[in-house]
């Protein structure tokens, strides 16, 4: 959207907020986890997709049903028959696991059988919506029927995401128990995501508060007891951490933090490799592959 259009939006939203602060954050919840189109953006984005599609086509397909929509799984055969682990990856906001391929034909090289799941509203899983409770729902309940997992790994929002389900945050899900986890360019603080979402539209305090209030309501937790770091101390499994001090859209300060959740947790800096390129590169690879094993 454009500057223009979004302080629009906004205004308008903060408009029905005056009347209904509820309501407005409603809206504003609405609009926050309304997922983008899937066509590529860039002649890069397409390459890479081609690319993908020929590795993909040796997978099966398996989806998952959630409470709200499905999502869909690519299982990905190990290439060497080592007894290697099993490993779940999950992608971030607005990409898919085809954003992931490099990764996926790593880990696979080196033994591991892949499960590749695309959350609702990515990839080749349906509809236009997803918030932090679908995606934990989506990661646990394909722990549950495809798992167990060794090793679970998690892009930006996917690795936040997997810290969540690892530790069992919403009631009622089943809860994975994998011997390590790898978070990659991860948020550690939905809270910073929000603030930096009400900052973008211009949101007033009231309808920011009904915005809270909101994801509050559906995950039935509250907003803190989503901080990544302690999700991850709680959890108490063995977990490295990669990031770029780099990375414009997930600051530095994140993984420090996540560092800091105990000492079962490990931090590598990744440097140079930004926010994107980092999943793929060769010195991700090697990372989470030397961690696997």
């Amino acid at each position: 959207m454009s500057r223009r259009l979004t302080r629009f939006i906004g205004k308008l939203i903060n408009a029905v907020g005056w009347v209904s602060p509820t309501f407005g954050g409603r809206m504003a919840f609405y609009l926050f986890s309304r997922t983008a189109t899937r066509t590529p953006k860039s002649d890069k984005e397409k390459a890479v997709i081609a690319a993908a599609i020929p590795v993909f086509a040796q997978a099966q397909t398996r989806t998952v049903v959630l409470s709200e929509g499905k999502a869909v799984a690519h299982v990905f055969p190990a290439k060497a028959a080592n007894g290697g682990p099993r490993v779940l990856l999950t992608h971030g906001w607005n990409s898919s696991a085809l954003y992931m391929v490099g990764m996926i034909e790593g880990l696979r090289s080196a033994g591991a059988e892949v499960v590749a799941l695309d959350l609702p509203g990515h990839g080749a899983s349906p509809g236009r919506r997803l918030h932090a409770a679908l995606a934990v729902e989506a990661i646990s309940k394909t722990c549950e029927q495809l798992g167990p997992f060794d090793l679970m790994v998690g892009h930006s929002f996917g690795g936040y995401m997997t810290v969540a389900s690892v530790r069992g945050v919403l009631q009622g899900l089943y809860k994975p128990q994998p011997r390590k986890v790898v978070t990659i360019a991860s948020p550690s603080d939905v809270r910073i995501v929000f603030g930096r979402y009400v900052k973008m539209l211009g949101l007033s305090k009231s309808v920011h508060n009904g915005l809270i209030s909101r994801i509050e309501a559906i995950s039935g937790r509250k907003v803190e007891d989503f901080f990544g770091p302690k999700m991850l101390s709680e959890a108490g499994v063995e977990a490295l951490v990669l990031h770029a001090e780099d990375d414009k859209e997930v600051d530095a300060n994140a993984a420090r933090q996540y560092a800091d959740a105990g000492p079962q947790v490990q931090l590598q800096w990744l440097n140079g490799l930004g926010h994107r390129r980092i999943v793929n590169s060769p010195e991700a690879i090697v990372a989470v592959t030397s961690f696997a094993a």
